[in-house]
């Protein structure tokens, strides 16, 4: 009897193990022909050579198709330096933004900047742009980026140089590679509020180290297998989201536009720029870490001869002061004062260090409050 039931449990355990492998099979060769079913969240967590085959058949920017600056290279000591491919960038913006009317795919210059191709193929320019995604043109093309709209109004030419994810000492290293060649009379450094604190620290913890974050390590059926890779990362991924419901600080808001409600941060998936606010409060982050790329901002001007301007650019809760409701308004008093320390920081300390300070926040709160 005993063995009996031993026999009818391995054919059991038999026959949901020959599923199993089905299942399997078939669920790679689904992903094989459908890649693009794949979440970018899901992607993110495959292991490194099989993310980037995925991602290269997706045409998403990899590590292996992006222009880069080896550390090796840069005359600052911080990482790898990723730009942007010259053809075409995409951005995978949100349903929500795409309902408002931002484009996915962003054509760029040949040098991956947003600009018009004619306009970066002159030798020189009166004005250069530095900066992060808010400098590029995330959700517009170069049609509409900040620098062809400056052009268009004062006559002056005018190019961008901002790359998205990066911050000001990269910003410098941009420019001493792409920008002072154009011998501009004017360079404006464009701080966003929201993340520019974080990049300068994180770009400190790096040149402290002094090397570079270890490689993943790279091996196993999780390295070519789609399914398996997709299975476990999945899972990972239903893991994270059920931790992050209970750890996450709600960080979602609404502002007023064009006559109507507009939620930002809907999934509270962004929380970068809270957890910088926090960390300003319990003083793990200080404005006066601007002290040394601003200082090197000066530097460079006195040595290139242009006139160094420096542009504070707000988030949108700061921007729409006037209409902004925070769900949790713990959180906003947070950003709040994170904004009011580095706006009092930087004016104060601008002029010291040689620099021409202008504050786009009242700027932007006279737009913004006429319904804009």
């Amino acid at each position: 009897m005993r063995v009996y039931r031993r026999a009818e449990i391995g054919k059991v355990l038999a026959g949901w193990a020959v599923a199993l492998v089905i299942v399997l099979l078939l669920l790679e060769s689904v992903l094989r022909l459908a890649p693009s079913l794949i979440p970018i969240a899901v992607l993110h967590r495959f292991t490194p050579s099989l993310r980037q085959e995925v991602a290269e058949r997706l045409n998403l920017p990899t590590t292996r198709t992006w222009p880069v600056i080896p550390a090796a290279e840069r005359s600052d000591g911080g990482p790898d330096l990723y730009l942007l491919r010259p053809d075409l960038n995409v951005n995978r913006a949100d349903r929500e933004d795409l309902a408002l009317g931002a484009i996915e795919e962003i054509a760029s210059d040949p040098d991956g900047f947003c600009n018009l191709p004619e306009r970066a193929a002159r030798p020189r320019a009166d004005v250069i742009f530095i900066g992060d995604s808010f400098t590029w043109c995330v959700g517009v093309g170069p049609l509409k980026a900040a620098a062809t709209a400056f052009e268009d109004k004062t006559g002056l030419t005018a190019l961008t140089l901002g790359v998205p994810g990066i911050g000001p000492w990269e910003y410098l290293e941009i420019f001493r590679r792409y920008g002072a060649k154009r011998q501009p009379k004017v360079v404006v450094l464009n701080i966003y509020e929201g993340n520019d604190l974080r990049d300068i620290r994180r770009f400190d913890e790096f040149r402290a180290a002094g090397r570079q974050r270890k490689r993943e390590a790279i091996g196993g059926p999780f390295a070519w297998s789609y399914a398996l890779a997709f299975t476990k990362a999945a899972i990972e991924e239903q893991i994270r989201k059920l931790r992050d419901r209970n750890r996450r600080d709600d960080f979602r808001y609404t502002v007023q536009a064009e006559g109507r409600t507009i939620a930002m941060n809907v999934g509270n998936a962004d929380q970068d720029e809270l957890a910088s606010a926090y960390g300003m409060a319990a003083g793990r982050l200080d404005p006066s870490l601007y002290e040394g790329p601003l200082n090197a901002f000066a530097e460079m001007a006195r040595a290139e001869g242009f006139r160094p301007v420096l542009a504070y650019i707000p988030s949108a809760y700061t921007a729409y002061s006037s209409s902004v409701r925070f769900s949790d308004e713990t959180s906003g008093r947070a950003v709040r004062e994170m904004s009011g320390r580095q706006r009092a920081w930087l004016a104060a300390n601008a002029p010291r260090l040689g620099l021409q300070f202008i504050d786009l926040v009242p700027a932007f709160e006279a737009v913004a409050a006429a319904g804009a």
